[in-house]
């Protein structure tokens, strides 16, 4: 037996537990921090349920809120708010990990299991030289990020937040640099980002941290060890399946997004932009359902068919390994290379010329079922709490695609909304909660805590065959 599978059998460790729970007591701990009259800019405080609402939207890196962080929250309460964007975006069980190697403490077995479900299927890469890899590349990347919005912020200004000093621009570039590569879609501007729609600097910008910080950083661990240079293939190194998925998925998702986004929106949100600001618009409008969340247009402006092409990609998400959430850009890959599969009557799933096993076929296929029932169910309940509320009577038109619209962005932690979010109910907020915390640690993990997964004897009972289609 392998080794680490007999340490999780004596030990009993459950990783996703474990995770569940480490995230469960951050959002405790920044729900009652954020409901301290120190967080918010009046004198009133915030009520448990919107602290918590934002606790979990922060930790979750989802970016729904229910109050304006810009100008409803003091200094403090968005630097509660930063803290556990960086937090949820890295994952805590990363950070701690981290914490551990610079104080010089041995990681443990069970802390490497832990860091390994959640950033690493695979094997033969060190936990270590993982986790310092993840936070020299987040940091660095955050740091250029916020440098290049400071220098932009301070030419360009804003009047929906005059700066009244290089510090306030400094607090705004670091804030927003971290909310994109976490896609956590938190703002300080009162109109999200639609102030800078023109601006092709801070759009790209943006758009660059929020496509970094969805790749996975197994992939990024992987291309930082690539030697182009090199002529020895065996020197040189590889991408290896795994990135090679995550690239070609996220470039054919991005290009196909911006086609469709573009062409439906050609004439009515991007009417009053150039041909070149158009363009660059409708990539922005792919990359952000991709779990980020900010918006350089009203989204409640945009046509339905626009809101139901974003809510395949919100659905769909980022990559694993990485800080957004949605089912993965590897998931619905496999899924599709399986019906293929299928269709050719081959029996086996194939990927670049490479064979995926089984068990991870499987994985792929429960996630999405799992993910398709929590979405089902949550629109559900959604319609019933929120019949005889507030967000009933303020939407005339499109009822169920907007209240989907909010379940399908809450569970894959995108944070695009359509207006609804701060008008819901008080059940209505802590049904999104769930939702927002279930999508962030995934539906197979929580499938893994409700049902502990045994190792079955290897029993094969008589075929017998069943219709389907």
């Amino acid at each position: 037996m392998d080794t680490i599978q007999k340490i999780k059998k004596q030990k009993k460790i459950h990783p996703p537990r474990i995770i569940f729970f480490s995230y469960l007591c951050a959002i405790m701990i920044g729900a009652l921090l954020l409901e301290l009259p120190l967080s918010t800019a009046g004198e009133s405080r915030l009520q448990f349920v919107d602290a918590l609402f934002l606790s979990t939207s922060a930790t979750c890196v989802t970016g729904l809120v229910v109050k304006n962080v810009g100008s409803d929250l003091s200094p403090f309460g968005q630097m509660v708010i930063l803290v556990l964007i960086q937090i949820g975006g890295l994952g805590i069980m990363t950070l701690s990990t981290f914490y551990l190697t610079i104080i010089g403490k041995r990681i443990s077995m069970k802390n490497q299991l832990i860091i390994r479900d959640t950033l690493d299927k695979t094997k033969g890469i060190s936990v270590n030289k993982l986790i310092k890899s993840v936070l020299l590349f987040t940091f660095i990347a955050e740091f250029l990020g916020a440098l290049l919005l400071f220098g932009r912020f301070k030419i360009l200004g804003s009047p929906a937040a005059p700066y009244t000093s290089d510090i306030q621009i400094a607090y705004y570039s670091i804030f927003h640099s971290v909310s994109a590569f976490c896609n956590a879609g938190f703002t300080l501007f009162n109109n999200n980002m639609e102030f800078f729609a023109g601006d092709s600097f801070v759009v790209l910008t943006m758009g660059a941290l929020i496509v970094l910080g969805g790749l996975g950083f197994l992939v990024v661990f992987n291309l930082q060890n690539l030697k182009f240079w090199k002529k020895d293939r065996l020197l040189k190194g590889k991408l290896s399946l795994h990135s090679q998925t995550v690239l070609v998925s996220t470039a054919i998702l991005l290009i196909l997004g911006a086609m469709v986004v573009g062409s439906i929106e050609w004439d009515n949100t991007f009417k009053d932009f150039s041909a070149a600001g158009k363009i660059q618009a409708a990539f922005f409008c792919s990359a952000t359902p991709r779990t980020a969340g900010f918006n350089i247009v009203n989204t409640n402006s945009m046509k339905t068919a626009t809101l139901f092409f974003m809510m395949f990609l919100m659905f769909v998400g980022a990559s694993p390994g990485s800080t957004g959430g949605g089912i993965k850009t590897c998931t619905i890959a496999i899924l599709i290379a399986t019906t293929y599969s299928i269709i050719k009557g081959n029996p086996n799933v194939t990927i670049f010329k490479r064979t995926v096993p089984q068990r991870v076929v499987q994985e792929a296929i429960s996630i999405v079922v799992i993910s398709v029932y929590i979405i089902m169910v949550a629109t559900t309940l959604l319609l019933i709490t929120e019949q005889t509320s507030e967000v009933r009577s303020m939407v005339a038109n499109g009822y169920l695609v907007k209240v989907l619209f909010e379940a399908i962005s809450a569970f894959g932690t995108v944070g695009l909304s359509t207006g609804i979010t701060p008008y819901l109910s008080f059940t209505g907020k802590f049904l999104i909660i769930i939702i927002m915390l279930v999508g962030r640690i995934s539906p197979l993990a929580i499938a893994l805590i409700v049902g502990k997964r045994e190792d079955y004897p290897s029993i094969k009972y008589p075929e017998e065959t069943v219709m389907v289609g």
